[in-house]
């Protein structure tokens, strides 16, 4: 499934199983320090973004079986299980900032909206490229799927703003670089920018396949034109 997402078709498949893993997550909590330590003593625990969750049969199930249904509905190539499994208890966190005992339906929206988050937009891989060098007159070369860039260019508008978490920024060399709590994501020189609707875990493998085949098909013109 790609493009847009319907909620109402969403909902009607999934939100019976989401409502249950959302009642799973609120029992779950540890709202106290007691609570905090006892999880911790047990090795029965999830922490995310600062929420302790006791890990229990009941909680487990209802993120398996909330996830595989998710994935029956949108297709296998939407992401991996365990992705899935974790994007819901970050659908979750998301909706217990605003809410100490969210709802179940805006949990539900919550997931809906990150689910077709990627749907619309699918992931990018960003990296170094090696192979090419622009000479005057031409300072990139773009293309649907695959573009090469240089860093400052896709700083200012190839790549996603960034959040209180983490930015991109022009550096000396790629990396990333954690500063005061915030990751700085570091481009330099020419980038690969590669857009994939794979899930997260083959991005790389897919971006790998995606960057060979443009550069065949560069050189495949070269020799048309006899350069």
């Amino acid at each position: 499934m790609s493009g847009q997402l319907s909620k109402d078709s969403f909902k009607k498949k999934c939100s019976e199983d989401l409502s249950i893993f959302s009642k799973a997550c609120a029992d779950a909590i540890c709202r106290t320090d007691e609570e905090v330590r006892e999880a911790l003593r047990n090795f029965r625990f999830k922490m995310l973004d600062g929420v302790v969750f006791r890990t229990g049969h009941e909680l487990q199930s209802a993120n398996i079986k909330a996830s595989k249904e998710i994935l029956e509905f949108v297709g296998p190539d939407f992401a991996s299980l365990s992705e899935v499994k974790e994007l819901l208890y970050k659908s979750y966190v998301v909706v217990l900032e605003t809410d100490e005992y969210p709802s179940k339906d805006k949990f539900v929206d919550q997931v809906h909206e990150k689910i077709s988050a990627f749907l619309e937009n699918g992931f990018s891989y960003v990296g170094p490229c090696n192979l090419f060098e622009f000479g005057d007159g031409l300072s990139g070369l773009l293309n649907r799927h695959v573009s090469i860039l240089p860093a400052e260019d896709c700083v200012k508008s190839a790549l996603p703003v960034g959040n209180e978490q983490w930015s991109f920024c022009v550096a000396d060399e790629h990396g990333v670089v954690p500063q005061d709590g915030k990751l700085f994501l570091n481009v330099s020189g020419l980038c690969w920018i590669i857009k994939t609707s794979r899930p997260r875990d083959l991005v790389r493998e897919e971006a790998r396949w995606m960057s060979q085949v443009f550069v065949s098909f560069i050189r495949l013109k070269m020799r048309q034109a006899d350069f």
